[in-house]
């Protein structure tokens, strides 16, 4: 089967991780894989396997209109020219490219969804998301979401649609000389710059709250200075700045998550969280703050669950975990566990099933 994999770019997101995952695991199941960025100069972080073809698209220079029509010319050109049995679209742009380049090919086209479909009053959905979330999204062949709680939400306006959750990038840990081997650190990552909708100040404020002698947060991930000032100045505040490190982003996190003890996911909402599945499979006893049902169904009783906003209840589950040995050392196990249910191999047979309905 040939399949096309439209999407951004494959640097530095969850979504385009997670393309590479795919693909990589597409090509071990012999289907002839080829993914499309966009040429805007960005790197590739993430690669993918030799059997995977990767093309950027479109010039690199130019205003915005011209670069997109373009990049429409040149997806179509290698639509008509490889014939691809079927589209796979990452992220609404993308995929609404993507559409557009193949009309009157008749080319199946799926679109994957990587975010909520209901946001908490304090970070509302704009309206140009809602267009392509809610109308949009019913042009497609298909539609992937990543939880059943989104899944619930699609299912009163979608018809073709499937449940698709994340693949993990890393091996689960196989031997426990790892989790013996831990440091006395809790772990946090994401993009600093979107720190309001990840809760890190909410767990910076947790982490004031809690009880950690001897303990040291570590916040990884990448952004702007002023982003990292601003949460400097709320650990100042709160008078913590000595016990929090700012790692910024790494394009290889395995030996932070394999030295962290604990991870918290502080998220005020959150589609998915792929960083704690990640988490999971390296040992870490994990704290999630659950959106409506969602970090429930990926964490289970692997960890423990706490209410989004609330850093009152971080703190107490940070000092829990802190101060039992017992109970830290449980969940961590059962974290690998569980972990295995989102390996690469389980969740590319859940596409062969897709394709099989889509492609008729």
């Amino acid at each position: 089967m040939k399949i096309f994999i439209h999407v951004n770019a494959l640097t530095g997101g969850g979504a385009e991780q997670v393309v590479a995952l795919w693909a990589t695991e597409f090509a071990k199941l012999n289907h002839d894989v080829t993914v499309i960025i966009r040429n805007d100069g960005r790197p590739i972080t993430y690669v993918t396997s030799d059997d995977v073809r990767v093309i950027r698209i479109g010039p690199d220079k130019g205003n915005k209109v011209s670069k997109y029509i373009c990049r429409l010319r040149e997806a179509r050109r290698l639509m008509k020219e490889m014939r691809p049995d079927v589209i796979i679209g990452v992220l609404n742009n993308a995929t609404i490219e993507a559409y557009l380049a193949s009309r009157g090919l008749g080319i199946p086209v799926i679109n994957t969804e990587h975010n909520t479909f209901d946001r908490p009053a304090s970070a509302k959905m704009p309206l140009s998301l809602k267009i392509k979330k809610f109308l949009i999204n019913r042009l497609y062949s298909h539609v992937t979401v990543l939880t059943t709680a989104d899944k619930d939400i699609a299912a009163k306006f979608l018809k073709r649609l499937s449940l698709m959750p994340n693949p993990l990038a890393f091996e689960p840990l196989s031997t426990p000389e790892i989790i013996d081997s831990k440091e006395k650190i809790v772990l946090a990552v994401g993009r600093i710059d979107v720190w309001h909708y990840k809760g890190f100040d909410l767990l910076i404020e947790a982490w004031a709250k809690s009880q950690h002698p001897g303990w040291r947060l570590k916040i990884m991930g990448g952004g702007h200075e002023q982003s990292f000032d601003y949460l400097k100045g709320i650990a100042r505040r709160y008078g913590v700045e000595n016990s929090i490190e700012f790692t910024g982003y790494t394009t290889k996190p395995l030996k932070d998550y394999q030295s962290a003890s604990i991870f918290v996911l502080s998220s005020r909402y959150e589609g998915f969280g792929l960083v704690l599945i990640e988490a999971m499979s390296q040992g870490c006893a994990c704290i999630s703050a659950d959106h409506k049902g969602r970090q429930r169904e990926i964490q289970q009783d692997a960890g423990i669950i706490v209410d989004t906003e609330n850093a009152e209840q971080i703190a107490d589950a940070i000092t829990l975990l802190v101060n039992d040995d017992k109970l830290r050392r449980e969940l961590q196990e059962k974290a690998v566990e569980r972990s295995k249910e989102y390996l690469p191999h389980k969740i590319a047979a859940r596409w062969d099933a897709i394709f099989r309905e889509v492609i008729k």
